[in-house]
């Protein structure tokens, strides 16, 4: 740790569009990506500071590390594309980027070395496209002007100076909402690869590839399924694989790698890495012999000792049950053995009598005798088993499908079976065996349980509900109290749900000195301008840890918004409003949520998947806002 050297610094003005991929080309020189500063559309400075070129951010950077051991940090390479130009950095190697995730250098061809050398690198869009993009010495890649193939500001995207690149593959939102760039496949294991640029999506966990047409020069888009044969024979199976993929990684002999996560954040705590594998061809075998070279470093190497256990060709070590039932032997005190075949009656079957399939057991049982009887004999304390439901024995197999018998209804000798005695709870006193069950579908006959005799206590699923006392003979709703509500001290209109009812109030529920109930975490309101009188559209709000916050419209659809309207008592959601079109927050105001994903049967916005409480990549500019409705039109 003492041999840290800080190369380089750049400062942000906001926490979000870090960028951060560092490698080394075939030049030696070190590439670093920046983001263009965060926020939204790039609103630092007349033109952004990604089409700036006196800002290191929103750049691909190139610098020379070598031979810096006691002199400046780095050096510049002679051949950068702005180094006598006047205002800029000399550092910049391309611009106009916005937040480029992940990039990676083509080995080339193995065999007539074509692409080698060859930059790609995925650029996560705004709110339309996600583009992938060639890095070329001296290239404008658009942004703030440009996403994707379409103009983002228009008075840039129309101005004659741009000269911008255009990337070699753009997608909508539809397929994917941030792209996580990949590598070109330069394996031996799977030939149909070779040659493809291999990449994902990070929200929509798609595994997506393009294959250059040489004649055209324009790049083939191919859909990669990710999952088993069955999984991708039959894509309405359920696929187990983690979907958020974030980054893509290249072994020695060119076998490609991806890591992806089960939620979608990069601070997850667990993750996968997966392997890509084509099961459509293979090499021939003894083809990829491949030994990779000895690497040279000057620190020694750390030793790892992986904390998950490596389950594949695994043995069990479960012990299957016996194939053959053998004699139990009994205890002293009883006058006839058991069989291990029989087992002790929980419940009365639908059809009658126990049942006469075999099954081993695990431990023998204490076994008494009774013969028939014509009268029920006297009273006596007997413990009973607890009913095995639910066993934890460890069973490999399942018992034979064979039919129940019903056994005849002559008076015969009944063998019934007990475990060892444990201790009762005299809470619930028990009943003594008084006369065996019927073979009938009717439950057992209920004694009446005397003082000195302990009764079987019901089972869970026997017990009813209990009864109101006094106290709460009723729910006791209190409608809200319309006078002052809907207007806040700023003038805007506040609705937070006039047509909902308060549920009755819980003890220990404190109230407020004017009778209001406090809000509860996950609670929403909807904020309109000053003068708006509507109350069934505006912008989101959501009370979390006892303050009140916006929602960006990250990933926010008609789902997300029919939670919100149906917490607020309407039941329908009309529309979904967009980059704070229904007004924005004051600064004071925090960003409690992101990234908001809904299914549209959640009760509240904090049950759906989003971001941790309190982190975005947004500003109050994509503040979203909802239109609810009684109706659907």
């Amino acid at each position: 740790h003492t041999s840290e050297r800080v190369l380089l610094e750049v400062r942000e003005p906001a926490s979000n569009h870090n960028g951060g991929q560092l490698l080394f080309g075939h030049d030696g020189y070190l590439y670093i990506f920046t983001g263009d500063g965060g926020r939204a559309g790039d609103p630092f400075g007349k033109f952004g500071n990604s089409q700036n070129k006196s800002a290191l951010l929103g750049k691909v950077l190139r610098v020379d590390v070598d031979n810096n051991d006691d002199g400046a940090p780095y050096s510049i390479p002679s051949d950068n594309p702005f180094l006598g130009e006047k205002g800029a950095r000399p550092e910049v190697y391309a611009y106009g980027v916005r937040n480029m995730w992940r990039c990676s250098i083509d080995r080339g061809d193995p065999i007539t070395g074509q692409g080698r050398g060859r930059l790609f690198c995925g650029d996560v869009g705004q709110n339309k496209f996600e583009e992938v993009d060639i890095i070329a010495k001296g290239g404008n890649y658009g942004w703030r002007a440009k996403e994707g193939f379409s103009c983002y500001d228009k008075r840039l995207c129309l101005n004659s100076s741009l000269d911008d690149i255009l990337p070699i593959f753009a997608y909508p939102h539809k397929l994917g909402k941030s792209v996580t760039g990949g590598y070109v496949y330069r394996g031996c294991q799977m030939p149909n690869l070779n040659g493809r640029y291999i990449f994902g999506d990070f929200m929509s966990g798609r595994l997506m590839s393009l294959r250059e047409n040489l004649n055209t020069g324009k790049w083939d888009y191919t859909e990669v399924c990710m999952g088993s044969d069955k999984t991708c024979s039959f894509p309405k199976l359920i696929n187990s694989y983690y979907k958020y993929i974030i980054s893509f990684a290249e072994d020695e002999a060119g076998e490609l790698y991806f890591l992806a996560t089960g939620v979608p954040s990069a601070h997850s705590r667990a993750g996968v890495v997966y392997k890509i594998v084509d099961p459509s061809r293979r090499a021939p075998p003894g083809k990829c012999h491949y030994k990779p070279t000895p690497v040279q470093i000057k620190g020694k190497l750390i030793p790892f000792h992986p904390k998950e256990e490596f389950v594949i060709d695994k043995k069990p070590t479960t012990t299957a049950p016996p194939l053959t039932t053998k004699p139990v032997t009994t205890r002293p005190q009883t006058t006839t053995a058991r069989p291990a075949a029989a087992r002790t009656p929980k419940r009365p079957s639908s059809a009658g009598g126990p049942r006469t399939t075999p099954r081993p057991v695990t431990t023998p049982p204490l076994t008494t005798t009774r013969g028939p009887r014509t009268s029920p004999p006297p009273a006596r304390s007997v413990t009973t088993p607890r009913p095995h439901y639910g066993t934890t024995t460890a069973r490999s197999g399942h018992m034979p499908n064979v039919p129940l018998t019903r056994p005849t209804p002559t008076p015969r000798a009944r063998v019934t079976a007990s475990p060892r005695p444990r201790t009762v709870p005299t809470a619930r006193p028990r009943a003594p065996l008084t006369t065996p069950w019927p073979h009938s579908t009717s439950r057992p006959p209920q004694p009446t349980a005397s003082p000195n005799i302990r009764t079987t206590p019901r089972p869970p699923y026997w017990t009813p509900a209990p009864k109101p006392t006094s106290k709460a003979q009723g729910p006791n709703f209190t409608l809200s109290k319309s006078s002052g509500k809907g207007q806040s001290q700023d003038g805007r209109v506040e609705k937070e749900g006039e047509n909902q009812v308060q549920k009755p109030r819980r003890r220990g529920n404190k109230q407020r000195k004017n009778g209001r109930r406090r809000s509860r975490s996950g609670r929403v309101r909807l904020i309109s301008e000053a003068g708006d009188q509507h109350t069934d559209r505006g912008r989101v709000e959501i009370f979390v840890r006892g303050e009140w916050g916006t929602v960006c419209d990250d990933l926010f659809d008609s789902k997300a918004a029919a939670v919100v309207c149906q917490q607020l008592g309407f039941p329908y959601a009309l529309r979904v409003a967009k980059r704070a079109e229904l007004g924005a927050a004051a600064a004071d105001v925090r960003i409690l949520l992101d990234d908001v994903e809904c299914d549209g049967t959640e009760k509240t916005l904090l049950d759906c998947r989003h971001a941790r409480v309190g982190k975005n990549n947004c500003s109050h500019q994509e503040d979203v806002g909802v239109v609810c409705g009684h109706s659907e039109q």
